[in-house]
């Protein structure tokens, strides 16, 4: 099966699936983007999919999938970058008192999508809508051509090679990245992952 058949199959599940005749690369964003923000058993876009669930580099991995279906050029970009402490005013107290020892440093998957050709333009589809409310970054409509803020402020970007595997290249370049500071940065990103869900979604039928 298709991605493209899957995500209308699941949606349709989850009463989501609108009334129209196919799926649109903006409405494919749309429901990608507000996929509930929790990590899925795996990265692969069909376990996303069937678990309606994701966090930044998965959500990116399947969106890539779907626009590459729709017969759309589609590139995945690496990012390094540091959370700060502006980076949400309401992080809970043990998430600001990580970044008060310092910066934490990050890598963040983003796509690069060819609207016209050789016009390509930013798309992140990390946060969903509801996590304005959180002050995080969430995008509105994809509009081919047109950039979207990134939910970081890159220090370097790294385009992957269209046959390499992006999920091992982001684990080489986080490794680098963080040096002896990995085991502080996986504790906040288990920390923001559990804020995000526990803020967002407890008490909600959303999977």
């Amino acid at each position: 099966m298709s991605l493209v058949d899957l995500l209308q199959q699941e949606a349709a599940r989850r009463d989501l699936w609108p009334s129209v005749d196919g799926l649109s690369p903006a409405l494919a964003f749309m429901l990608v983007r507000d996929l509930p923000y929790q990590r899925s058993t795996s990265r692969q876009p069909e376990a996303l999919l069937r678990e309606w669930r994701g966090t930044g580099s998965g959500k990116h991995f399947l969106l890539r999938g779907l626009l590459e279906e729709m017969d759309l050029g589609v590139r995945v970009v690496l990012a390094t970058h540091y959370f700060t402490e502006g980076y949400s005013e309401a992080l809970p107290p043990p998430l600001a008192a990580l970044l008060e020892q310092g910066p934490i440093p990050d890598v963040h998957t983003f796509l690069r999508v060819e609207g016209t050709p050789g016009s390509w333009s930013d798309v992140d589809v990390t946060w969903p809508l509801l996590a304005r409310r959180l002050g995080l970054a969430a995008n509105g409509a994809f509009r081919p051509g047109r950039d979207m803020r990134l939910a970081c402020t890159p220090l370097e970007v790294h385009e992957v090679p269209e046959n390499a595997d992006p999920e091992a290249a982001a684990e080489r370049l986080l490794e680098a990245h963080c040096g002896p500071d990995r085991p502080r940065h996986d504790r906040f990103m288990v920390g923001l992952d559990r804020w995000v869900w526990s803020t967002l979604y407890t008490g909600l039928d959303v999977l």
